[in-house]
């Protein structure tokens, strides 16, 4: 019972993981062009951007489905709580690469 436990607990966080990293990559090729004045919205760049972000929120429904069977909770639920975690996350890779980058442009 423990180990179907802990299988569970991995799943989670691989996929609760491997959402933040997509939702994050997906975020960053949306916003940042590939070379100076390029279009905002080029078909291939949105492409770039979309896909993770649509694999992020399935990775996030896989976590989400996880989270209810450990926690015993309605599924709207965990997945409030999955999407927070994770896009916070996110939030918190973008400040630090940010707060990195003022140091390295000094």
């Amino acid at each position: 019972m423990e180990s179907n436990r802990v299988a569970k607990m991995l799943v989670l966080l691989l996929c609760a993981g491997g959402g933040a990293f997509s939702l994050y990559y997906g975020l960053a090729m949306l916003m940042v062009p590939a070379f100076p004045r390029e279009a905002d919205f080029i078909r291939f760049r949105m492409l770039y951007s979309v896909l993770p972000i649509g694999g992020a929120i399935a990775l996030f429904i896989v976590a989400a489905v996880q989270w209810m069977s450990i926690r015993k909770v309605r599924f709207v639920k965990a997945l409030a709580s999955v999407l927070t975690l994770s896009v916070g996350l996110v939030i918190v890779v973008f400040i630090v690469l940010a707060f990195g980058a003022s140091f390295y442009s000094r």
